[in-house]
């Protein structure tokens, strides 16, 4: 029997207001994809249901994509359970966990427009700097979590752990 692709994802401070191409873009294309599954969007500050989550379903592939606020919760999530994918839109709001054992591979999608925060790009524990892949946006903060292009991007990549 094949894994299950389970994909979480979560808006950042502001919620559908800044992040509405979380769910509307990203999510409702996602949940096309044969064998994944992907729930309603959650909000940054339930990000301890997705650990819940993923703890009750150890056997499965797991994604979490993240907007602003919601990609620092993102990182957090890995301090807790293994996510085979982690998507970070604009990781901005606070510090993030740095990523080791429990990331697969991490994308970090960072805004140029303006660089707000570069302080607070994820980072990894030494020995596990090679799983951050970073791509680049031109959309600004509240525009490129409903880019086509970059949601295109993430999906392809969602598509190869359903495959």
């Amino acid at each position: 029997m094949a894994k299950a692709v389970r994909v979480y994802v979560m808006y950042g401070l502001g919620g559908r207001w800044w992040s509405a191409g979380m769910e509307d873009v990203l999510a409702v294309n996602l949940r096309k994809i044969k064998g994944v599954i992907c729930p309603p969007t959650f909000q940054y500050g339930h990000w301890q249901i997705i650990v819940e989550a993923i703890k009750n379903s150890p056997n499965d592939i797991h994604v979490v994509a993240a907007h602003s606020l919601g990609a620092v919760r993102a990182t957090q999530i890995t301090d807790y359970v293994k996510v085979d994918l982690l998507v970070l839109y604009d990781l901005a709001g606070g510090a993030p966990s740095k990523l080791g054992k429990n990331t697969g591979k991490c994308i970090d999608i960072y805004d140029t427009i303006p660089d707000l925060v570069p302080e607070w790009r994820v980072q990894a524990v030494k020995g596990h700097e090679k799983k951050i892949e970073r791509w680049y946006s031109q959309h600004g903060h509240t525009g490129q979590d409903d880019s086509v292009p970059l949601m295109r991007r993430v999906e392809a990549e969602v598509m190869k752990l359903a495959a």
